[in-house]
């Protein structure tokens, strides 16, 4: 399939229809990456390939969410939390302009990063998905004061969010997806804390590499774990300097009405062990 073939006002229509906020973001420009985007990643599906799709994107969950079987109403549940979260990080700049620009480019990264082999193990955009939940979870907390996105640290690396608590001290966070955890290569909490914690370990060692130890700011990676079934036989508490607790988007369904937020990931396991209860 050729990108000239392809009814651009068609796909701009259906994505503005599932996810409104796209409308004001995404410039012509934009709108056409999107497509060849995506045609690239189409074209790059072997012919006789029948296995699963691993690595998704925002526009397979569109495209995804278009029919009325229990597929579509789950991709449309997500997209619309999706599309919120948009709508709260443009409310928030809105009142603070300084961070619009760099907000606006996660949430074009949003739609635009797509893997072209779709057989790797992790999705591309859930990363920007995630940084997109962490905006919006350091914009309403009350005890830091975000001050900045993507700051340049001396060794040329960038830092995901730097915020302020109350004593002046500004704290780096760098936020890693974790995805395609297997519960069953791991034998036990210590374990499976093990596995995250030298996850979390990589990412400071790539981030602080080459700084002198004064030049190393106060760093906190944010893990955010993709939920995995059997996950919630573990206990996970990270007790570490350099790591937040971690977190998980968490789904939830208040009154009929589903809405996905990012929680620590002690209270998405406390619920799912709740619910296996029942």
């Amino acid at each position: 399939m050729c990108y000239s073939t392809v009814n651009k006002e068609k796909v701009q229509k259906t994505i503005i229809k599932c996810m409104p906020a796209f409308e004001n973001i995404l410039s012509g420009k934009d709108w056409d990456r999107v497509i060849q985007h995506y045609l690239r990643r189409v074209d790059n599906i072997p012919k006789d390939y029948n296995g699963l799709i691993t690595s998704s994107c925002l526009m397979d969950l569109i495209i995804c969410s278009l029919g009325e079987g229990k597929i579509a109403k789950a991709n449309k549940e997500t997209i619309n939390a999706i599309n919120d979260e948009i709508c709260k990080a443009l409310a928030y700049c809105d009142y603070h302009p300084q961070f619009m620009g760099k907000v606006k480019d996660i949430i074009r990264r949003t739609i635009m990063e797509m893997d072209n082999d779709i057989r790797v193990p992790n999705s591309a955009y859930k990363n920007w998905i995630n940084e997109l939940f962490v905006f919006n979870l350091l914009a309403k907390k009350k005890n830091c004061e975000l001050v900045d996105i993507e700051r340049p640290m001396a060794n040329g690396n960038k830092c995901d969010f730097v915020c302020k608590i109350d004593n002046n001290e500004e704290i780096y966070f760098e936020v890693v997806t974790i995805q395609r955890i297997d519960p069953s290569q791991q034998d036990d909490s210590t374990t499976m804390n093990d596995f995250i914690k030298e996850r979390v370990k990589v990412k400071y060692q790539e981030k602080t590499r080459d700084l002198l130890p004064e030049d190393i700011p106060n760093i906190r990676i944010m893990p955010i774990i993709e939920y995995i079934d059997g996950l919630e036989r573990f206990d996970i508490s990270l007790n570490s300097d350099i790591t937040t607790e971690p977190f998980a988007i968490m789904k939830n369904n208040l009154d009929g009405i589903v809405y996905i937020e990012l929680q620590p990931l002690h209270l998405y396991l406390s619920k799912i062990r709740t619910q296996l209860e029942r």
